[in-house]
Formats: C-alpha cells, structure tokens, sequence
C-alpha cells in the first residue's frame, strides 16, 4: 500500500556546502540510508496504519537530520503521525468500497541549492512551473519566513493506461529547501478524486510542521 523513497536526488545536489564537508555529508547520508531501510524494516512487522504513519515520518526525519540537522526539523511528530494514521485509514476505507487499489508514494527531502537555491535537475516546483497551484509566503511554526509552492502534475501512461496524480509542496527560504512529493497510482479515473483528498490531508500537516531554521554560519 505504501511506498517510501528516499529524496536522493535532493541530498547528493548539495554541493554547495564547503568541500571539506563533502566526507561529513556522504557519512551522514550512509547513516539516513541506513536508517530508512531499518525502518521500513520495522513497518514490515507492523502493518497497521498506525506503524506506516510513524515509518513516514521517521523517514521525513531521518532525511532532515542526514542533510542538515541544525536547519531542519519536523514539529509535533506524535500528533502528526496520529493525523497521517487516521489518513492511511480513510485509504484503506476507500479501497474496501470500491474495490480497486491503488499505491500511495510519498518522496521528502531537503536540500541546499547553490545555484540560486533553484534545482535545474531533479524534482523541482518552478515559478514557472505549468502545474503550479500555489506560491505565496508562509511563516513556519517558529516564526521563520518561508515560501510555500505547490506543483500539480496528472498523468496517463498511453501504454498501460495507468493514471499517476501528485502534488509536489516545496517550502523554501533562499537556498534551502524541503519537498514533498505525495503520489497515487492507479488504474481507474473515477476512484482518483476521493483519494487527491486524501493525499492533500497527508501533505499539509507535513508542510504546517516543517520548520527551516536560520543557522547563521552561512
């Protein structure tokens, strides 16, 4: 039912930190790998909603602490997983009615740019971006001002017929970045609206907790 990535392509795009932090930068992202693995792990001998919640936001965790612990973090944890769990529920709900599955992603990480604090390679919600629903400023549980762009994109594969809806939150202030990337892949149209809301509900308490903390060594 679900499926967890790591953002590697967010992590190893940061190259803008000094070169004699590269060696400190792939010794922690062994570490978060590590550590996402052992997780799933534990989410395998717990199928609940209430274990896939807790791997989520781990996970959301773990990639925060191996790119820079001292700017990122994830508010609130016990009470977001409690949200996401009663979410993953409303998912199992939906299959129960109409019967059909479909597989729900979530992608996080963050990152430092260099180049602007714009990505031009891997996952990434531009000014420009067609999809693009939302831009506009947000200040983060503790006071700090970010922006909070959201990316729509909806697609169908003309081979298999397979539907692939995702929203891309990417929260910002200058060259540091989070993103989220929450996904659903199915077979059939009809089944996808019930379930975008559901998505939604899972990726907004994840952006509303989200703290980038100003870190003044830059």
């Amino acid at each position: 039912m679900i499926d967890l990535i790591l953002a590697v392509s967010l992590l190893v795009q940061d190259s803008g930190f000094a070169t004699d932090a590269a060696d400190d930068l792939a010794e922690r992202f062994g570490v978060a790998v590590d550590a996402i693995n052992s997780s799933i792990e534990d989410a395998s001998d717990d199928d609940s909603s209430l274990g896939y919640a807790r791997t989520i936001v781990d996970f959301v965790q773990t990639a925060f602490d191996a790119t820079d612990p001292e700017r990122f973090f994830l508010l609130d944890q016990e009470n977001l997983i409690t949200i996401i769990a009663t979410e993953l529920d409303n998912l199992l709900e939906a299959e129960r009615q109409d019967d059909d599955v479909f597989d729900f992603e979530i992608n996080a990480g963050a990152a430092y740019l260099p180049n602007g604090g714009e990505d031009t390679e891997g996952p990434y919600c531009a000014a420009d971006d067609p999809g693009k629903a939302v831009d506009q400023p947000l200040i983060d549980p503790q006071g700090n001002e970010l922006n909070l762009r959201i990316c729509w994109t909806g697609t169908r594969d003309a081979e298999t017929g397979m539907l692939t809806a995702t929203f891309l939150y990417q929260l910002q202030t200058g060259n540091y970045v989070v993103m989220y990337n929450v996904s659903m892949i199915g077979n059939r149209e009809a089944g996808m609206p019930p379930r975008l809301e559901i998505m939604e509900r899972i990726g907004e308490p994840l952006v509303l907790r989200t703290v980038i903390h100003p870190v003044f060594i830059d």
